[in-house]
């Protein structure tokens, strides 16, 4: 849990340096002028992970097909190798 708050607020200050966050105390105001970028790398990151995520899932689900078979013409070798010997 420490660990994915240290990156939220890794990031976070982050984006806020890349948008160039600036924030006045007299008169009391908050400006972020280069917002889009800040939101362009946001975006750029969520499509990363989201991709990540669909590779990941791709790769188990064709292990598993892999594994599959493979027990499968295991199983058929053994079966014949005991019909043959009796």
């Amino acid at each position: 849990m420490k660990e994915t708050i240290f990156s939220v607020a890794i990031s976070l200050f982050f984006l806020l340096c890349v948008g160039h966050f600036a924030m006045t105390i007299k008169p009391f105001s908050i400006s972020l002028p280069y917002w889009h970028r800040s939101l362009g790398l946001l975006l750029l990151v969520a499509a990363f992970v989201i991709f990540n995520i669909g590779e990941r899932s791709k790769g188990y689900e064709e292990g598993l097909k892999k594994g599959s078979d493979m027990t499968w013409e295991a199983i058929e070798k053994f079966t014949k190798e005991n019909k043959a010997k009796q």
